[in-house]
């Protein structure tokens, strides 16, 4: 059986691509969208059970990479949400996350 190509999600240079691939749970099989890229030279790949999921933070990462923001991408997934809440709790007090000296 010949592989399907995978979704590419590009900025700028960048591509990230998304891989179809399956989860087997007991009997069940799930579908699985693995998402490829490469940061500082070393390939990650992170696991998705939404299609959508998959593609917005492909093209996260993708923007992110062009933009030359290679360590923003290693925050963990609690950290992020942790930066979102802090510049959502801020934002009514016009007070940005980066000069709270």
């Amino acid at each position: 059986m010949k592989a399907k190509k995978p979704l590419l999600i590009k900025r700028g240079n960048v591509t990230v691509k998304i891989y179809l691939g399956k989860h087997r749970v007991g009997r069940k099989t799930y579908p699985r969208y693995v998402l490829a890229y490469y940061a500082d030279n070393v390939r990650i790949k992170r696991n998705f059970a939404d299609l959508d999921k998959a593609k917005e933070e492909a093209a996260l990462v993708a923007a992110k990479l062009a933009n030359g923001e290679h360590e923003v991408l290693k925050l963990t997934a609690t950290d992020r949400i942790s930066y979102v809440q802090a510049l959502e709790q801020l934002r009514p007090l016009n007070v940005p996350l980066h000069n709270l000296d």
